[in-house]
C-alpha cells in the first residue's frame, strides 16, 4: 500500500478533490490525510471548511461508510494535536 498526500494535486495543480481520489484509488494509491491536513493549516486554510471538504470528497469518491471512518480518524488526530474542538460535529 503507498501513502499520498494529495494536497499538492489538489491545492497547488487545481484538481479537484474528487478527481484526485479517484486517480489515487486507481493507482491503488492511498490518501494520507493527516499529511494533507498539516499541509493546509501551513497554508492558513479555514480549518472547518478543510475538514469538511476532505469528508465529502470521501464520501462522493469512497460512499458514506468509508468517509465515516476517514472523519472519525481525522478527527482523532486533530484532537490529539489539540486543533479540534471535540464538540464540533461536522457529519450530517
Amino acid at each position: 500500500m503507498k501513502l499520498l498526500n494529495p494536497f499538492e494535486y489538489y491545492a497547488t495543480h487545481g484538481f479537484p478533490l474528487d478527481m484526485t481520489l479517484t486517480m489515487l484509488e486507481d493507482k491503488g494509491i492511498v490518501p494520507d490525510w493527516p499529511a494533507f491536513w498539516d499541509r493546509s493549516i501551513e497554508e492558513s486554510w479555514n480549518p472547518d471548511s478543510t475538514f469538511t471538504k476532505i469528508v465529502t470528497a470521501c464520501r462522493d469518491v469512497y460512499g458514506k461508510e468509508h468517509a465515516a471512518e476517514v472523519e472519525y480518524r481525522l478527527k482523532l488526530y486533530i484532537i490529539n494535536l489539540g486543533e479540534f474542538d471535540e464538540t464540533d460535529d461536522q457529519s450530517d
